[in-house]
């Protein structure tokens, strides 16, 4: 199963601009949200959140019995 949906922006609201990132399932339900001062960090903290989705990771990488 693959499909997970990473969105990401850049919001200017405060004084200094914030990347942000939303993860969806391949179901499109939200996994979460992250804020970070850098593009990368973003990022990564989007894969973990993937990450941390265990049951649909799991299969989606085959690790499940």
């Amino acid at each position: 199963m693959t499909g997970y949906k990473y969105e990401v922006w850049e919001d200017y609201t405060g004084d200094r601009s914030v990347f942000c990132a939303r993860v969806t399932d391949p179901f499109g339900e939200l996994i979460g949200e992250v804020k970070s001062l850098s593009e990368n960090t973003t990022l990564r903290l989007a894969n973990e959140l993937k990450k941390g989705d265990k049951g649909r990771y799991a299969s989606d990488h085959g690790l499940c019995a």
